[in-house]
C-alpha cells in the first residue's frame, strides 16, 4: 500500500471515529434531555400536589369563617401560576439549547460524511 493510500485510510478511520463520537454525544444529549424532562415533570407534579393541599386547607379555614383564608387561597393559586410560567420558560430554554446542540452535531456529521465521502475508496 502506498503512502497516499495509507494516509487516505488513516483519514477515513479518523473521520469515522469523529462521526461515531458525535453520534454518541447526540444520544447522550437525548438521554439527558429525557431525564431532565422527567425531573421537571416530577417537580411540577409535586408542586401541584402541594398547592392543591394548601388550597384545600385554606378552603376548609374559609368554610369555618376565616376570611383571610379565602384571600390566601387566591394568593396560593397566583403563586402557582407564576411558578408554572417559570417552569415553562425554563423548559423552553433548555429544549432550545438541546435542539441547538443536536443541530450543530448533525451539521458537523454532515460535513464529516462529505469529507470522508470525498476521499478515495
Amino acid at each position: 500500500m502506498t503512502k497516499d493510500k495509507q494516509k487516505i485510510e488513516a483519514d477515513k478511520i479518523v473521520l469515522t471515529k469523529k462521526i461515531q463520537e458525535n453520534e454518541q454525544i447526540s444520544e447522550d444529549l437525548k438521554r439527558e434531555q429525557r431525564k431532565w424532562q422527567e425531573q421537571l415533570e416530577e417537580s411540577n407534579w409535586q408542586m401541584k400536589q402541594q398547592t392543591d393541599r394548601i388550597a384545600s386547607l385554606y378552603q376548609e379555614l374559609a368554610h369555618f369563617g376565616d376570611k383571610a383564608a379565602y384571600y390566601n387561597q387566591e394568593d396560593i393559586q397566583d403563586i402557582y401560576k407564576t411558578v408554572q410560567s417559570v417552569f415553562r420558560s425554563q423548559e423552553e430554554t433548555v429544549e432550545s439549547a438541546y435542539r441547538k446542540s443536536n443541530k450543530q452535531l448533525e451539521e458537523t456529521n454532515e460535513r464529516l460524511y462529505k469529507e470522508r465521502g470525498a476521499l478515495e475508496w
